[in-house]
C-alpha cells in the first residue's frame, strides 16, 4: 500500500492560445482554479500555472523534509521559510521546465551555518519532490540562517526577489538595471518580478538609485 494517493483534475475548453481550463483537487483545497496559456507564459493576472503548482509542491515538500532532519538532529526549527521559483524555458523550440531555485531561511536555536548546510543537503536527498525532479530539472538551493525573529522575516516571493537584487548588487557594487536583472536571472521571474523587485528594493531603502538606470547598495553590509 502506498503512503498516499492524491488526485487532481482539469477541464480544458478550446484551443491552447484562446482556451482555458479549471483545476480542481480531490481534497477540495484547490477548487476551480483557472489556468490559461497566457497566464502561464505572460502575466499571471491572478491565475495559476503548472509551474506555480510545482513550485508550491517543491517548497512545501522541502520544508517538511528540512523540519524532519532538523528534528532528528535534536535541533528542531522555530521557523522555516522556503520559496521556490520554477522556470519554464524553450529548448530546441519546445517548452521545458528547466530549473527550480529554492531559497531557504531557517530560524533554528543552537544551529550554526555549516550545520544548516549539512541539514539542507540531507533534506534535499530526502525530499520526494526533489527526488522526482532530479536528473530532469536543475535544482539550486541557497540557504540563510536567521538568528532571531524580526519584522523582515518573510517567505513571500516579493521578499525573495528583493533579496536577490540586494545580494547581486552587494557583489558588484554599481550596476545598470539591465545588467542587474541579467545577473539576478530576473528573466525567469513571473509577473515582471525583476523590475518590480528593483522598484521594491529602492522604495524600501535597500538599494539606492544613482540615475535613471544605475543602482548601488544602500543598506549596511551586515543587514
Amino acid at each position: 500500500m502506498p503512503l498516499a494517493r492524491r488526485e487532481a483534475e482539469i477541464l480544458w475548453e478550446g484551443p491552447l492560445a484562446r482556451g482555458a481550463g479549471k483545476l480542481t483537487s480531490g481534497s477540495g483545497a484547490l477548487d476551480q482554479l483557472p489556468v490559461t496559456w497566457a497566464s502561464r507564459t505572460e502575466r499571471p493576472d491572478g491565475l495559476t500555472s503548472p509551474e506555480e503548482l510545482i513550485a508550491g509542491a517543491h517548497a512545501s515538500c522541502f520544508a517538511m523534509a528540512l523540519a524532519l532532519v532538523l528534528g532528528e538532529n535534536n535541533t528542531p526549527p522555530d521557523r522555516v521559510a522556503v520559496s521556490a521559483t520554477c522556470t519554464l524555458d524553450e529548448l530546441a523550440g519546445v517548452p521545458r521546465i528547466t530549473a527550480i531555485e529554492l531559497a531557504v531561511r531557517a530560524q533554528v536555536p543552537g544551529l550554526e551555518t555549516a550545520d544548516l548546510e549539512r541539514m539542507i543537503e540531507r533534506a534535499g536527498n530526502l525530499c520526494p519532490v526533489s527526488d522526482a525532479l532530479r536528473g530532469n530539472v536543475k535544482i539550486d538551493v541557497r540557504s540563510e540562517l536567521s538568528r532571531g525573529h524580526s519584522p523582515r522575516w518573510s517567505h513571500s516571493r516579493r521578499e525573495a526577489e528583493v533579496e536577490d537584487v540586494v545580494r547581486t548588487l552587494r557583489g558588484y557594487g554599481v550596476l545598470t538595471r539591465a545588467r542587474l536583472l541579467e545577473l539576478c536571472g530576473a528573466g525567469h521571474w513571473s509577473d515582471g518580478g525583476g523590475r518590480r523587485a528593483v522598484a521594491d528594493a529602492v522604495s524600501s531603502g535597500r538599494i539606492r538609485q544613482l540615475g535613471d538606470d544605475l543602482y548601488e547598495i544602500a543598506d549596511p553590509a551586515d543587514r
